[in-house]
């Protein structure tokens, strides 16, 4: 190696031990960019990064260090993000992309800010069919659609929320009416069967367009 052929060829140089560590440190600089690329470009950034950190200490005018330090860094944190994301924890993504923000403002720019714009469009749309589920328990059919109204052609279960809604809506007038005036609720109740859609629903509408037919008749 680099070493034999020095203390052969200067046996008696009194800077020997000098400059077989200039050689050894020479040695050791090349091995760890080798192995601090080959674990760059394999992806393993964990791996990489000591070495790079390693590297910038001892080549400090040496800017592509500073950038693979970075690199390794937005990649370690973009695991996170992307993991927070896949979980649609918005609370430890938004923490997360506020780092890679700091670390590199150029890929946060073009790779955090549309899953980050999608992933809060995600918390809108289900907050609104929360609010909308917790309306139609409570028998606000009105505020169902409102809520949910924009949502009904890209969620089919918005859309589903706003048919039960219209559907029970008229159920619930037709039985108010039932007391007072059996041709009005028929005909409320045959609104209702408009909207009904499961066997259970086609059943209960039904039976109750048929005890109230008699009275629309007005016989």
């Amino acid at each position: 190696d680099a070493l034999g052929v020095f203390r052969k060829k200067y046996p008696e140089n009194r800077r020997a031990p000098l400059i077989e560590k200039g050689i050894r440190l020479a040695i050791a600089q090349v091995t760890r960019k080798k192995d601090a690329y080959e674990h760059f470009d394999r992806g393993r950034y964990d791996l990489a990064l000591p070495l790079f950190e390693q590297l910038k200490k001892e080549k400090r005018d040496i800017r592509e260090y500073w950038d693979k330090i970075r690199d390794c860094k937005y990649n370690l944190e973009l695991v996170v993000f992307k993991t927070a994301a896949a979980a649609k924890n918005l609370a430890k993504a938004r923490i997360s992309a506020e780092k890679l923000n700091v670390i590199f403002p150029d890929g946060y720019e073009r790779d955090i800010e549309p899953i980050l714009f999608a992933l809060d469009a995600e918390a809108k749309v289900l907050a609104a069919l929360a609010r909308g589920a917790q309306a139609l328990k409570s028998k606000q059919y009105a505020e169902v659609i409102r809520i949910l109204d924009h949502l009904k052609l890209a969620r089919p279960e918005a859309a589903e929320m706003i048919r039960r809604s219209k559907y029970l809506d008229y159920l619930d007038k037709g039985n108010v009416l039932r007391a007072t005036d059996l041709k009005t609720a028929w005909a409320t109740y045959k609104t209702a069967k408009s909207y009904a859609k499961t066997p259970a629903e086609h059943k209960e509408i039904d039976d109750l367009i048929a005890i109230t037919a008699e009275g629309a008749d007005g016989t």
